[in-house]
């Protein structure tokens, strides 16, 4: 009686209103996201043979049409968790940012950047960011625009040849650009996320102490001057090696909007927070799904106006090696709307962290299906 009733629920969760969109790509493709800019939808990936290249595609009416060459970087060190994004500005400027390995065979890789100015057709490569020349890994990085440039912020292991730890770094790209050190002491392999609120910056990510807690930090640029940074949350998550699994932001107005993942306490829980004043202030945390062992984070966010997002993360299926992708449509008050499944998707590290993206009145997601290539669903905001 008890497997009917699972089995019955599980059919259940898995109605959709998905459906699923071509995708340009090829079955080795890895690594994919999606960015709004302008009027347009684009998609970006890694293909893997039969050399490394970053494409990007943007949406026309219902299919993504033939993809452009952003880079061939014959030393991409692209993995599951660290792969590069898409990021425009105001005023049409589109960067694109990567991890490339020092040489081949080399664990220490650079943050390499390239530049377009029409709309995306062609690439103009701006060499690395980081200023040192450490055989040590620079990477999970995020672009904001601040004042009109580009603001790039990720973290940085040079201070660990000496025996420190990995840092949060940042620059501002310009002719005479001086790097920041905004924290000393970051964990190591987990991802950033920016977000701009006027002339204020706020910058999320995993933080490490010397006792080996790792909860979500925020770093703010406050009136033009930097914060001392503190915790967004205050889980209590000690952890010996890096979960991989950093936190991600999204703004729009006054309303910002962070989600992160914790298995403080052997309790594994989706979070966010919210704040409705530019990041000031953080509301309490509210929890998107405490499924305790089936959840796996890997937190998506994007605003859908100034008083909504769609927060999206991934959940196991039980005794299978498979998992949900779910989202859920999360107010400025702090309501949330009910779960809706996405899609089925692996389990594995290699399907990489789901990228959700809002257009028009729909929502996207695509995310990596090993040996598949990338997938790509949309659902219409009405079915939030």
């Amino acid at each position: 009686m008890a497997k009917t009733i699972f089995g019955l629920l599980f059919l259940i969760a898995n109605i959709t209103w998905a459906n699923q969109v071509e995708s340009p790509a090829g079955k080795r493709a890895k690594s994919s996201g999606l960015e709004v800019i302008g009027d347009n939808l684009y998609l970006f990936w890694v293909e893997q043979s039969p050399s490394p290249q970053i494409l990007i595609s943007r949406l026309d009416k219902t299919r993504f049409a033939k993809p452009n060459i952003v880079a061939q970087p014959s030393n991409l060190a692209s993995n599951w968790a660290d792969s590069g994004r898409l990021f425009s500005l105001s005023n049409g400027e589109a960067y694109y940012w990567w991890p490339e390995k020092m040489s081949p065979g080399e664990n220490g890789y650079n943050l390499m950047l390239t530049k377009s100015i029409d709309q995306l057709k062609t690439w103009h490569p701006l060499g690395k960011i980081n200023q040192d020349s450490s055989a040590t890994e620079h990477g999970f990085a995020s672009l904001v625009e601040d004042g009109g440039r580009l603001r790039i912020a990720w973290v940085d292991g040079r201070d660990t040849l000496q025996g420190g730890a990995s840092a949060l770094r940042s620059v501002i790209l310009s002719e005479n650009q001086s790097e920041e050190l905004l924290d000393t002491r970051v964990c190591d392999c987990c991802g950033t996320s920016a977000v701009a609120v006027k002339d204020n910056i706020l910058i999320f990510y995993r933080g490490r102490s010397s006792e080996d807690q790792r909860d979500i930090q925020i770093v703010k640029r406050i009136d033009r001057k930097w914060r001392a940074p503190t915790s967004l949350n205050v889980d209590k998550w000690k952890l010996s090696g890096c979960p991989m699994n950093g936190p991600h932001a999204s703004s729009r107005g006054n309303f910002v909007i962070a989600g992160w993942f914790t298995k403080a306490f052997d309790k594994s829980l989706t979070k966010i927070k919210i704040s409705n004043d530019g990041g000031l202030s953080f509301q309490r945390p509210i929890v998107i799904d405490d499924s305790k062992d089936l959840n796996l984070g890997r937190v998506g966010t994007d605003m859908i106006n100034e008083k909504e997002a769609v927060v999206s993360w991934v959940r196991l299926i039980p005794e299978t090696e498979r998992a949900q992708l779910l989202a859920r449509k999360v107010s400025s008050e702090g309501k949330l709307g009910n779960p809706v499944v996405v899609s089925e998707i692996s389990s594995s590290k290699a399907s990489g962290f789901p990228m959700t993206k809002v257009f028009k009145d729909e929502v996207y997601f695509t995310w990596t299906e090993p040996n598949a290539g990338i997938k790509i669903e949309k659902i219409p905001l009405t079915k939030f």
